[in-house]
């Protein structure tokens, strides 16, 4: 099953995979396969018959979870609630362990604590400048290894400002000009990936991966060149789009939710590109979030102007 959107939340069983994407990502109901999720923040309540993947802002294993298999978490801030019955793997800002872990933990975090209750059955590996704060009542049964890591000095805040203006600019810029010329396109674009998220993505993968291919093989052809120059530039148009579309719709879905709906379309797109921008440039996800907007964006376009072509085909067969 696949699933994005602003809140994105899986009450109901689900016997395969679980791929999912958006602002918040619930996932309350139990899972058969494995569950990757990446957005701004993320809770998991329900079992997981095999392997699970998040990143986010804030990522949750709440106290209902159980994972089969292996688990890896990354974000900002990091809590394992729920238990694991494999090895766990972290990279975060913060991680925050109380539950079970049946295998070993490595863990790459600015502060890694085990409160009262914690288990962990094999070793505990912690790479950070910080040692471990590990709790009386906690409990690790193999090794503890602490490997201390060097921190790069930081400015400011310690954010990735350059980066995030760099990215916000950018994005404002290609923006710009695509609402410049056509704001109705933009919208077809964005209302295609607000009501088939789960399309969407698919098409963003398989464009992602076969695009490309299709591409080489064209233009080692002679009839064929001329048809893999354009797919070229379609291809990175699309991909240098993609994060505008993405901005444009994260902004309208914010406008509409505080009932400001009629606001003008560049506001729209400044603030949905202020959200990406900055979610794209965060440490450990932020590479994550940006291959997921790339995906969603991309195979928005993709999904969009095949219904067009089809709805011409269509046209075309009716006059005739």
């Amino acid at each position: 099953m696949t699933a994005a959107g602003g809140d994105v939340t899986l009450s109901g069983g689900v016997r395969g995979d679980v791929i999912a994407a958006g602002g918040t990502v619930v996932v309350s109901g139990p899972v058969g396969d494995d569950v990757r999720a990446a957005g701004g923040s993320v809770f998991l309540s329900a079992p997981v018959k095999d392997n699970v993947a998040l990143a986010g802002g804030t990522v949750v294993l709440q106290p209902g979870a159980s994972v089969g298999r292996d688990a890896s978490l990354a974000g900002g801030s990091v809590r394992l609630q729920g238990k694991v019955a494999r090895n766990l793997s972290i990279g975060a800002g913060e991680a925050v362990i109380s539950g079970e872990v049946d295998g070993s933990v490595e863990a790459r975090a600015q502060r890694v604590k085990l409160l009262p209750g914690a288990l962990v059955r094999g070793d505990l590996t912690v790479f950070s400048s910080n040692p471990p704060d590990i709790s009386p009542e906690a409990r690790v049964l193999g090794r503890v290894d602490h490997r201390a890591v060097p921190v790069a000095p930081r400015r400011g805040l310690g954010f990735p400002w350059f980066g995030w203006l760099l990215q916000f600019l950018w994005i404002s810029v290609i923006g710009a000009a695509l609402l410049a010329l056509s704001v109705r396109w933009t919208e077809s674009v964005t209302e295609t990936i607000l009501h088939r998220p789960g399309a969407t993505i698919l098409a963003g993968i398989l464009g992602f991966i076969l695009v490309p291919i299709l591409v080489v093989i064209l233009l080692v052809t002679v009839i064929g060149l001329p048809l893999g120059f354009i797919l070229m530039a379609f291809c990175v148009v699309g991909l240098m789009l993609a994060c505008a579309f993405v901005s444009y719709l994260v902004g309208s879905s914010i406008l509409a939710s505080l009932r400001l709906g009629r606001a003008s379309p560049f506001a729209r797109l400044l603030l949905g590109a202020l959200i990406v921008s900055a979610a794209t440039v965060l440490p450990a996800v932020g590479w994550f979030l940006q291959l997921i907007v790339v995906l969603v964006g991309f195979g928005g376009l993709i999904l969009e102007r095949r219904e067009r072509w089809l709805r011409h085909r269509a046209e075309e067969a009716v006059v005739t």
